[in-house]
């Protein structure tokens, strides 16, 4: 059983929030924080004593902000702002994006600014570790105003109202509570609007996404430098001296991974010294492209590193001043910008990488045009009275066939080759590996593959 995951709002990582989602990492509230927790309710309750105007506490919210609320209604004010924002629709989300909503969202209330009872926090605690999971429709956020629909359906859970998955079923919340021995909570004061106002299902979505992209952007250096070898193209562009001269970090990243990941191939060799001047954009350009995906994620890492230790819920409550203010912290604005961000640089990646398969195929189709050359050539060579010809035809011939990709190895261009006396002995396909310089570039490849096994096992040692 691993160590349980100290929850105190302003330490929370990346690496504890893919624990926590991914791989059921037990989670429960720090000492220190439920400290600061029962201060600040205790700020709230005082507050509530003396009548003293708080937003959603003893007013009601939105356009109905100037009605005062009594405090008898308090806990009825509560209870509505939870069943009447739960209007989400669409499938719900998987498994791994609730439990990082759930552990969000206790995270924050158990920085102490919300003003709520430290047992709401350890009901989400309790919920992760039982691995009761509320039923959250994907579609119901509009981002301006937080997350509210979606994190109403995760409140219901708490209160023993709505649906849940509990070991593979969905039930009502009230029959999975009973089933592991919790207790629907009463919401108090300021308990109902707490659960409901932040940003813990678009970050939620957000780490996730994240964490498939960066390993994407790692994959598509890889895949590049596949590319690369294959089109027989030219390290040259991932020099570190054209990087230093241009010097953005995820460009020289990427320069650093292609360059190393070629190291030593055979099939590079094959080609120093060739005609071709410089290659296509989709392979001299992959450390600029790929290296400003990698850039663009990383302000979107920071971005949700900080959102993951913020207070997103409004109003706040600020111990020490004695004091609640009003904002608005819950807008999701900076999320946006990111998760924008991270989708416009991800559609980069693909187009890039989509020139890759098509420069293949241009690759292909001229190493065909070639196969048809060389047929026509052969024919000529068995013509009678054009000995010059011949020799000359033959040389050029044999610096065809050791260029040609193994990629033509199926192309059914038939020609016939020619005994010692000049007689032709065998009818067979240019494109086939029996023609000498394309069997010698099976053999390169073949060998270049098995070194690649060992080139591209070098991922796990990038620094």
């Amino acid at each position: 059983m691993p160590r349980p995951l100290l929850l105190s709002g302003c330490d929370l990582t990346r690496d504890d929030f893919y624990q926590v989602a991914l791989e059921n990492r037990p989670v429960k509230l720090a000492p220190s924080a439920r400290r600061g927790m029962l201060a600040s309710r205790a700020l709230v309750e005082k507050l509530i004593s003396r009548k003293q105007v708080v937003y959603a506490v003893t007013t009601g919210v939105g356009s109905l902000s100037t009605q005062r609320i009594d405090p008898a209604e308090a806990r009825q004010l509560q209870l509505n702002l939870v069943r009447s924002h739960a209007c989400g629709v669409g499938d719900p989300l998987s498994e791994a994006e609730t439990r990082g909503v759930l552990l969000l969202r206790a995270n924050v209330l158990a920085r102490g600014l919300s003003g709520v009872r430290p047992v709401v926090v350890d009901t989400l605690c309790a919920l992760l570790n039982c691995r009761l999971h509320p039923v959250i429709p994907a579609q119901g956020s509009v981002g301006a105003s937080g997350d509210l629909a979606p994190l109403a359906h995760a409140a219901l859970a708490l209160i023993g109202e709505g649906e849940v998955f509990f070991r593979g079923r969905r039930m009502s919340a009230r029959t999975a509570l009973k089933r592991v021995g919790l207790k629907s909570l009463v919401l108090e004061a300021k308990e109902g609007v707490s659960l409901l106002n932040g940003t813990q299902v678009m970050l939620a979505l957000g780490l996730l996404a994240l964490r498939q992209a960066e390993i994407l952007v790692d994959t598509a250096d890889v895949a590049g430098a596949l590319s690369l070898d294959a089109l027989r193209g030219s390290i040259v562009p991932s020099d570190e001296r054209l990087h230093r001269a241009r010097p953005h970090p995820g460009a020289m990243i990427t320069a650093r991974h292609l360059a190393r990941l070629t190291a030593g191939s055979t099939i590079r060799e094959s080609h120093r010294g060739c005609a071709r001047v410089q290659d296509a954009y989709s392979l001299r350009c992959m450390p600029q492209v790929h290296g400003t995906v990698r850039e663009a994620l990383g302000y979107a890492g920071r971005t949700f590193e900080i959102e993951m230790n913020s207070a997103t819920d409004n109003p706040l409550v600020f111990v020490r001043q004695g004091e609640v203010l009003s904002g608005g912290n819950f807008h999701g604005q900076p999320l946006a910008t990111a998760l924008d961000l991270m989708a416009i640089v991800l559609t980069q990646l693909g187009a890039i990488a989509e020139r890759h398969e098509i420069e293949k195929g241009c690759e292909l189709g001229r190493a065909r045009e070639r196969v048809r050359e060389i047929a026509a050539a052969r024919q000529m060579r068995r013509q009678p009275g054009q000995p010059r010809v011949r020799a000359q035809l033959r040389v050029g011939l044999q610096r065809d066939e050791e260029a040609l990709p193994c990629a033509v190895a199926d192309h059914s261009v038939e020609v016939e080759d020619e005994s010692s006396h000049g007689a032709p002995i065998v009818r067979r396909r240019a494109g086939g590996v029996s023609v000498p310089g394309q069997r010698r570039a099976v053999r390169r490849i073949r060998h270049h593959a098995c070194h690649s096994e060992q080139v591209y096992g070098r991922i796990g040692r990038w620094s």
